[in-house]
């Protein structure tokens, strides 16, 4: 399996506000490039893990993936006219509320290798699988806003991992992922502040967003 670990020390931790609400789509418009195909309006990227639009394509090019966090799809071949179609698909970012900043953060994306290698070869040979995104982070502990409720809920949530932010005012370059927590652990040392330990899996793609 190969990794690609990325490590930060900033970050914004996001959950659906009670009585949050998921927004339908009606044939929204894309901007096509090549195979690939995303949202046009950016307040409609952040889309509903558990129930992701349709794209369709006029031309009839199969959807291989779609990225959650960016509105992003990616197609087998080259696209004409791509719309996108759902109930309930996207979250207007007023339906997510901020409830902690991380202290600390790690990022691992890998890519399962399944071992292809026959007998008489000088060099292994690897057939790629399926790739996957897990990472662990620390926020401070909020007793009543903790996150072991959201473990019991299987509920998602939505980070934003910054890698640069020199103004300290969430405004730099960061990924975006949805993300299950886990497991979490509460920390508590004599002479600091307790913290909670949370250890988590993405559901899909990440995605980079430069401040620019």
């Amino acid at each position: 399996m190969a990794t690609t670990p990325q490590h930060g020390r900033h970050g914004a931790l996001y959950r659906l506000r009670p009585g949050a609400s998921a927004s339908n789509m009606a044939a929204e418009s894309c901007l096509e490039s090549g195979s690939t195909a995303q949202i046009e309006a950016v307040a409609r990227r952040i889309l509903n893990p558990n129930a992701p639009p349709v794209f369709t394509d006029s031309g009839g090019a199969q959807l291989v993936s779609i990225n959650y966090t960016n509105g992003f799809a990616t197609f087998a071949e080259g696209v004409a006219t791509v719309t996108a179609t759902g109930t309930g698909c996207y979250y207007a970012e007023s339906e997510l509320t901020k409830v902690g900043y991380l202290t600390d953060w790690s990022l691992n994306v890998a890519l399962d290798l399944a071992d292809s290698s026959y007998m008489g070869q000088a060099w292994k040979n690897y057939t790629p699988g399926q790739a996957g995104v897990s990472g662990s982070a620390a926020a401070f502990f909020i007793g009543d806003d903790s996150f072991i409720d959201g473990i019991e809920n299987k509920e998602y949530f939505f980070l934003e991992l910054f890698t640069y932010d020199p103004d300290q005012d969430q405004t730099g370059d960061h990924f975006r992922v949805w993300v299950l927590f886990n497991s979490t652990a509460i920390n508590a040392s004599v002479g600091d502040v307790v913290k909670e330990s949370l250890d988590f899996t993405a559901e899909g793609a990440i995605s980079y967003k430069d401040a620019t």
